[in-house]
């Protein structure tokens, strides 16, 4: 498929998947994924210089999901269960910070890690979230590699070299870990690995993307992101993937992809 064929694919989904305050939502409209949708949306957006209106913008749209400076939640709907900032996981604000790395948010991102550090690293979720009776409080995520390398570019700018350097081997053990039942890893990885190779990479990001090409990565974003089958996904976030796979790496699946 060409750009122009994904780039009408993408701008024929994004409507059907806005849901409460306009904010990307799976197919249902449910927004448990929410925070981590919006982050990947505006991560992508920048890399391949796409507009995606009738979406909010970015100040709008993290305004919207913003709890307090540097603390977010799910979603912005009061009556949903992931209003509340005691359950964004690690997948999610993790990949919010990634949209405030590519679209140059650096007091954003600032925010963010000033609230991290005084957690002493950990994440906001307390608490499991979900339609629970009862919810007790659990172990929140500590934040990983990949998140100190987001902020070193994001904040640091070309002086994260020396950090990045050695945060980047992690993402070799992100691609030994990618297995066949690890299903949900590509949505992130595939963005981890193009936000390292835009902003700053290193002859190890540079290599990692090279290992990952060769996989069947493309081809998982769909089972996880498509609507069809019975699939309960976010489709336009697989064709923008696929846009910027193709305008930065000219990576095509080939025929059998939809």
């Amino acid at each position: 498929m060409t750009e122009t064929e994904i780039l009408a694919k993408f701008k024929n989904t994004l409507p059907a998947h806005l849901g409460y305050r306009d904010l990307l939502s799976q197919k249902d409209l449910d927004q448990g994924d929410t925070s981590q949708r919006v982050g990947t949306l505006f991560a992508l957006s920048a890399l391949t210089q796409t507009d995606i209106s009738p979406h909010p913008d970015f100040f709008r749209s993290y305004c919207k999901l913003k709890a307090a400076p540097g603390l977010y939640a799910r979603s912005p709907n009061p009556s949903f269960w992931g209003h509340n900032p005691n359950n964004l996981s690690r997948d999610q604000l993790s990949v919010l910070k990634l949209g405030m790395v590519m679209n140059n948010k650096w007091e954003y991102l600032l925010e963010t890690f000033i609230r991290q550090t005084m957690r002493l690293g950990f994440h906001q979720n307390t608490h499991r979230g979900g339609d629970l009776a009862q919810d007790p409080w659990k172990l929140p995520d500590y934040w990983n590699p990949g998140e100190l390398s987001a902020f070193s570019r994001g904040l640091l700018g070309i002086f994260s070299y020396p950090i990045t350097f050695i945060l980047d081997l992690c993402l070799f053990i992100d691609l030994y870990l990618r297995t066949s039942d690890n299903w949900d890893s590509d949505n992130q990885l595939a963005l981890n690995l193009l936000v390292a190779n835009a902003k700053y990479p290193t002859p190890w990001s540079r290599l990692a993307m090279k290992r990952y090409l060769k996989t069947n990565f493309m081809s998982r974003l769909w089972n996880y992101h498509k609507d069809s089958d019975g699939n309960n996904g976010c489709e336009p976030l697989y064709w923008l993937f696929r846009l910027a796979y193709l305008k930065l790496y000219a990576y095509d699946p080939g025929t059998s992809a939809p």
